[in-house]
């Protein structure tokens, strides 16, 4: 008989029973000193991993962030409205006022741009040159065109063939006597007219729309009616979303100086206005794209999408009111492109979502009904007649 040959590991016992060696456990460890441990942010390669485990999305979102903030605010900053800064040749070589005049505001809706004008200097008490040149000036009665102003105490009820009344009284020497460090001012609101020679009806265009305004301006000596000249030496001042350029300047043989301005929408005005219709039409037509997959092509959306067009509505009436300068009204050109024909649209939406939600959970909340429970429980004579296994009753 051949012997068997035995592992090494294992030996026999002398009444032949094997003996098994005993369990040998891994000797543990020797811990690392405290001060000789190695830091994360020792090692180039433990850092590098630390910053490859930063999830993608985070990094990216943060970048999106960061690019749109500086992207909006350089944006913003490079196309904002700058005031109005022009100077006018003198209009005679005699004696004239110098006025700086203040665009203050410009309201298309009630048909008025506010000007300020302020009186710096007169050539009857100090010429171009800083000198002195009389000693006791004339009054001198200013005029602005009537038939330009929009609405005006001095200038209602005059006839065609009327004089004008003047609107400011200039008083060179007493305003000097009296020590009045303050310089004379008076306001104007004149009328503004539409570019567009195809309606008089005012920011039918929004944003889009144009104005112009001519102020005509002279003066004349209270006491002989000379003429004197009336000198716009600056132009300053800004109208809140709107963009002035002074247009043409015409002085006549009577010194009447004509400042004819033109006024429209800034730039960033414009671009939210049609970034803001763009945004309304692509969400109407992504939630009508929803609902029609949801309702004729029954796909399964979820029930929150198809309420979302009756919130979505309340928002673009938020949107539409957020524009500056807009009309209070619905009527323009680009309502009628863009906001109401969205309404519309939202409208069709939430219809048929909100009848197709309706239906679809009345028919899951219904009570089964009894001839639907009847065929689904089985009979007592088909349970009789149906053979289970190991319970066969045996023939004999």
């Amino acid at each position: 008989m051949p012997l068997l040959r035995q592992h090494p590991r294992h030996s026999t016992s002398s009444n032949g029973v094997m003996d098994t060696p005993p369990l040998r456990f891994p000797t543990p460890a020797t811990p690392i000193p405290p001060n000789t441990m190695a830091l994360p942010w020792d090692s180039t390669s433990s850092y590098r991993n630390r910053f490859n485990s930063t999830p993608l999305w985070i990094v990216c979102c943060l970048f999106a962030a960061t690019t749109m903030l500086c992207a909006s605010i350089a944006t913003g900053w490079s196309l904002r409205v700058l005031d109005l800064k022009a100077s006018l040749p003198r209009p005679s070589a005699g004696r004239n006022v110098w006025f700086e005049l203040d665009l203050i505001s410009l309201d298309p809706l009630q048909n008025v741009a506010t000007f300020d004008w302020w009186i710096v200097g007169d050539d009857c008490l100090t010429d171009t040159a800083g000198r002195g040149t009389q000693a006791v000036c004339p009054v001198v009665n200013i005029f602005i065109n009537p038939n330009e102003f929009l609405s005006s105490p001095g200038a209602q009820n005059i006839a065609s063939d009327a004089s004008p009344r003047p609107i400011f009284q200039h008083n060179a020497t007493g305003s000097t006597l009296s020590g009045n460090i303050t310089r004379p001012s008076f306001r104007t609101q004149l009328e503004v007219h539409s570019v567009s020679a195809r309606s008089r009806v005012y920011a039918v265009d929004y944003p889009f729309d144009r104005y112009y305004t001519i102020a005509s301006i002279f003066a004349q000596t209270n006491d002989t009616g000379t003429p004197v000249g009336a000198w716009v030496s600056s132009l300053s001042g800004n109208a809140f979303g709107f963009i002035a350029q002074l247009g043409n300047v015409n002085t006549d043989v009577n010194n009447v100086t004509s400042n004819s301005f033109l006024l429209k929408r800034a730039l960033p005005v414009k671009i939210y206005v049609i970034t803001i219709v763009v945004g309304m039409w692509l969400i109407s037509l992504s939630l009508m794209v929803c609902a029609m997959k949801a309702v004729i092509f029954r796909y399964q959306v979820e029930a929150s999408v198809l309420v979302l067009p009756v919130g979505t509505m309340i928002a673009f009436a938020q949107l539409r009111g957020s524009m500056p300068n807009a009309p209070s009204g619905f009527g323009t050109n680009i309502d009628l492109v863009g906001a109401l024909p969205t309404y519309v649209c939202l409208v069709f939406t939430a219809v048929i979502s909100l009848v197709n939600f309706v239906v679809k959970s009345s028919q899951k909340d219904a009570p089964p009904s009894p001839n639907a429970a009847t065929a689904m429980t089985p009979s007592r004579d088909v349970e009789r007649q149906i053979p289970l296994p190991g319970l066969q009753r045996s023939s004999k």
